[in-house]
């Protein structure tokens, strides 16, 4: 029997090899709980062909991805104080906090109104909670509420 010289490529490739797959293996091992946990302990007795995983199931889900919505929306909301209200030019003049979504300080400043006829009062000095954003270079409130 002939013995065949080892080479040294053969040599380099098994720490290299080992490295990639301690890389898989960690890689693996931090995506496996995430997605165990995604199931929850109970109704989970075994995997029967995932039974508990219907439509019907799936509509918690949705409740909850709705309301986590409505909840990011609210959020979105800043607080202000009527100072002015100008229906003739759809002009809004607020005493606001800080707006986070144009990265602008509280100040007082003047807004167009999307909707030119909100169904709420804005006399001086009531409270509100509203978003705007900026429209070919004007601040428009797109949504405006009486503050809770």
């Amino acid at each position: 029997m002939t013995r065949r010289p080892s080479t040294p490529g053969r040599a380099a490739l098994s720490p290299f090899i080992a490295f990639i797959a301690a890389i898989a293996v960690f890689a693996l091992a931090g995506t496996v709980p995430a997605q165990a946990s995604s199931h929850g302990q109970a109704g989970h007795g075994g995997h029967d062909g995932h039974a508990g995983h219907t439509a019907a199931a799936a509509a918690p889900s949705e409740a909850a991805s709705a309301a986590a919505t409505a909840t990011a929306v609210d959020a979105e909301l800043s607080q202000g104080e009527v100072v002015r209200w100008d229906p003739s030019a759809a002009r809004l003049t607020l005493r606001h906090g800080e707006l986070k979504n144009l990265a602008m300080p509280p100040m007082t400043m003047v807004f167009r109104l999307q909707d030119p006829a909100p169904d709420l009062p804005l006399a001086p000095g009531t409270p509100v909670r509203f978003h705007a954003e900026s429209q070919r270079g004007a601040l428009v409130i797109t949504r405006i509420e009486a503050a809770r």
